[in-house]
């Protein structure tokens, strides 16, 4: 059986206050484009997306591997590996159709991607880059970010601030560019990381923050100190998390 590396994908499964991230790589069956599975399948899913299949395993504790189909534009998620699969796809309860491709889930150690662009800094233990050339939704860079193996950059320490700093004037010196934290109301102080964990850090600006704009930017205009942000597209710090809460 071949493979092929496909991406790396960060699950929070733990439940609060743990706050633990696992790593899992997925890789594909390379050969397996005439059958389709039927073994100890999980949830059958219309695939709506590139990334609806991986998505829809990676939020699935039970979810082991899946099959995918771009022509019937459908996913399949297995509790357990099927095994003894191979080109002809003959046996272990598959059957002719064709368009199938076969995704095993493993979990594997964090490491950061340098291949992909991504900045490795030891003395913080931090992996990060800057999402895209061009301004994106929220929405759209958490997608983007989360499809490479990452989440939107979450600052917690001054030394963490530091080292974003030190990145974005060396990069990006002329952009302002946002990091994790979010207010659901605009005026208020409630400021939460994107999966619902209070933020304890800030490094604000003088005179911030500011009511009105419900996310955070590092600020070019103050020497990249915090200030709130609008929804509006902008630039995004994906990183990897080597450390976490």
């Amino acid at each position: 059986m071949s493979f092929k590396f496909l991406w790396y994908i960060i699950i929070l499964v733990t439940p609060l206050p743990s706050y633990c991230v696992e790593f899992y790589v997925y890789t594909e069956t390379e050969s397996l484009n005439h059958g389709n599975g039927s073994v100890n399948i999980l949830e059958v899913i219309a695939k709506s997306s590139p990334l609806t299949c991986w998505r829809s395993c990676h939020r699935n504790p039970k979810c082991s591997a899946y099959f995918e189909n771009d022509l019937t534009k459908e996913c399949r998620l297995v509790s357990d590996n099927v095994t003894g699969i191979s080109g002809d796809v003959t046996d272990n309860n598959v059957n002719g159709e064709v368009g199938w491709k076969y995704i095993v889930k493993s979990m594997k150690q964090p490491s950061c991607p340098t291949s992909l662009g991504f900045h490795f800094y030891q003395d913080t233990n931090m992996c990060f880059k800057m999402l895209s050339d061009t301004k994106v939704s929220r929405d759209t860079a958490t997608e983007l970010c989360e499809s490479i193996g990452g989440r939107i950059l979450r600052i917690q320490n001054d030394k963490q601030h530091a080292t974003a700093v030190a990145f974005m004037e060396k990069f990006h010196k002329e952009e302002n560019v946002i990091i994790d934290g979010y207010r659901n109301d605009p005026s208020g102080s409630d400021w939460k990381f994107s999966n619902g964990v209070p933020m304890t850090y800030f490094k604000w600006a003088e005179s911030q923050p500011e009511t009105g704009k419900p996310a955070i930017k590092l600020d070019k205009n103050k020497n990249f100190d915090w200030s709130p942000s609008s929804n509006m597209d902008k630039f995004y710090l994906c990183e990897v998390p080597l450390n976490d809460i």
